[in-house]
């Protein structure tokens, strides 16, 4: 045994404790991830199906949600590519905000391009802020604010040039230039409709 002078033996076993090390902070980082994502985004609820973040949909938006509407305006001066048409989109929840301080007042306005015939629902995917649906076409989540926390028959609809049509976001065909405001409405009548 004098042939090791100066140098240290490590058991198989001490091998495969880094590995241990490796594995348990993996999972620490992990848990540390859902504590932030359940801290920062305010009424998630276990009801939810699904809830997607893209960053691009169908179309390309042209900022992000968190800019304010002089960056979006000043950012959005790119015209629709061939196939493409380009509306503005506004998502207003100051009623949740006003229910709640917790929620703001607005998360931006943008200007998007879509596929042509592309829908109200292709216009909210475009610009990049988070959205939950229930079911194939019922967006029940924009930004991390669901339907219902604001009162059992809160939640999010949508207008077209201040009209409120009567299909679904998902069916809803857009021709561009239009103006869709999504807005989260707490009781009936404290979102504004044109005429």
């Amino acid at each position: 045994m004098g042939a090791m002078h100066g140098k240290k033996a490590v058991p198989a076993s001490g091998r495969s404790v880094g590995k241990y090390v490796i594995v348990v902070v993996a999972i620490i980082a992990a848990i540390a991830c859902c504590v932030v994502l359940l801290t920062v985004l305010p009424g998630c609820g276990g009801d939810m199906l699904a809830t997607t973040t893209q960053a691009q949909g169908s179309g390309s938006a042209s900022s992000a949600a968190a800019s304010t509407s002089a960056e979006t305006s000043a950012a959005s001066e790119n015209a629709p590519a061939a196939g493409e048409i380009q509306v503005s989109i506004e998502i207003d929840c100051s009623n949740a905000h006003a229910y709640n301080a917790k929620f703001p007042e607005s998360l931006g306005s943008f200007t998007v391009n879509i596929p042509k015939e592309g829908t109200v629902f292709d216009a909210l995917v475009a610009t990049g802020v988070e959205y939950g649906m229930r079911g194939k076409d019922y967006v029940a989540s924009i930004g991390g604010i669901e339907d219902k926390a604001c009162g059992r028959d809160s939640g999010w609809l949508y207008l077209v040039d201040g009209e409120r049509p009567l299909k679904t976001s998902t069916e809803y065909k857009l021709s561009g230039g239009e103006q869709v405001r999504w807005a989260y409405t707490v009781t009936e009548g404290d979102v504004e409709i044109a005429g």
